[in-house]
């Protein structure tokens, strides 16, 4: 069964400190830092059609961020970037970017409840980037971001 989504952004305000980003962060949310992905975002999803005898709800969870991709080129070309510290099994992932500058550097939100994802390209000037993790809280089986930054 094919879901149609219809996404909606709202609050969000991102602004450039040199490289950096800053997201305006919805009530309840505590991500600190520069933020390269907004907080939240606000969907709307439909049920394109109902098997019979069910019935379609809607849950009034937040749909907030559960994770990032950074990808060398436009992230429909599959290239995405590992962490330099991906196997120590860290609360902190460090991108530093060594990549061609000609494909650019893009990020890739992702939300919980929902397969929409916010992506942009990021600043030529970027050139690592750090997100950290709080291990212990899990949003969609994604470790919980506490802190995202870009320079």
């Amino acid at each position: 069964m094919r879901i149609p989504i219809v996404i909606a952004v709202s609050g969000l305000v991102v602004s450039m400190a040199g490289a950096a980003f800053a997201a305006e962060r919805s009530a309840g949310t505590d991500i600190k830092g520069d933020a390269i992905c907004p907080a939240t975002v606000h969907v709307t999803q439909e049920a394109a059609s109902t098997p019979a005898g069910y019935l379609v709800a809607k849950s009034a969870d937040p749909t907030v961020l559960a994770g990032l991709t950074i990808f060398d080129g436009p992230p429909k070309d599959l290239a995405s970037l590992v962490p330099d510290n991906a196997d120590t099994g860290s609360s902190v992932a460090t991108w530093t970017i060594a990549q061609d500058r000609e494909r650019g550097l893009y990020v890739s939100c992702i939300y919980s409840g929902t397969r929409i994802q916010l992506q942009r390209k990021l600043p030529a000037s970027v050139t690592s980037c750090r997100v950290t993790y709080d291990n212990n809280v899990h949003v969609d089986g994604y470790p919980q971001i506490k802190s995202m930054s870009c320079k």
